[in-house]
């Protein structure tokens, strides 16, 4: 049995910069990427002319300019956001183990699954930074189409155009009670009913997980994390 003085519960970006404030932790991602609670979903961010409330943050924001995945206009190229924020990570020595499930908690025991089988960890203290489900989830869809669609609503999707030409976010809101498989189901069926203006649109993915909308962007996420802000232990 490994024993940690720390140990937290997903590798989000607020998860990210929960752990470089506590430091030395060790944390636990159930998927295969850091910050998956974008990346995955595909959720471009907003809100990005605030002045990020923490340095660390701010060098993440720094990163994203520098490598040209978010434009003046506040555009993201979410396909960046897990990488970069991985070398965030690499650059404050962070301890994360990908693909490792929490399965249970006993006490200061925490019975995981990893690539390498089930074990055991233990913890002083344990922090959960997964996303947290609210009343509100969102379903999105990356999407190719005619050069400039407006952003806005457009019947039940909210579109978003991503740093790239041609190419935009397409998000439904979901039932806080609507399973995975019936969320798909039904943002397909209202992709089928799409308005006029989407028809030469073609789906090319959709997100692997909820949107949540705990932050309004990731560097906002990092931001609370670093400032133990919404800490859930």
């Amino acid at each position: 049995m490994q024993e940690f003085d720390q140990v937290v519960i997903g590798a989000s970006f607020y998860g990210c910069g929960l752990a470089v404030r506590l430091g030395g932790a060790k944390i636990l991602e159930p998927s295969c990427v850091v910050g998956a609670d974008f990346a995955l979903t595909f959720n471009g961010g907003a809100g990005w002319d605030a002045e990020p409330e923490h340095p660390d943050a701010a060098a993440y924001l720094s990163m994203l300019r520098v490598h040209r995945a978010l434009d003046d206009a506040g555009r993201a190229a979410v396909a960046a956001f897990a990488p970069l924020l991985a070398e965030w990570c690499r650059k404050r020595a962070l301890d994360i183990e990908l693909s490792c499930s929490v399965v249970a908690i006993d006490g200061q025991d925490l019975h995981v699954m990893g690539v390498d089988g089930p074990k055991i960890y233990r913890a002083r203290q344990i922090h959960d930074a997964l996303p947290k489900t609210g009343s509100r989830q969102y379903l999105t869809g990356l999407v190719a189409g005619p050069e400039g669609l407006e952003d806005g609503r457009h019947g039940g999707f909210v579109l978003r155009q991503s740093l790239y030409t041609g190419e935009y976010y397409a998000r439904l809101e979901c039932s806080g009670e609507d399973g995975w498989e019936n969320a798909r189901r039904t943002w397909h069926q209202r992709w089928a009913q799409r308005p006029e203006a989407l028809r030469d649109c073609r789906l090319m993915l959709i997100g692997t997980r909820f949107d949540l909308c705990n932050y309004p962007n990731p560097v906002a996420a990092l931001a609370a994390g670093l400032l133990g802000k919404g800490e859930n232990k």
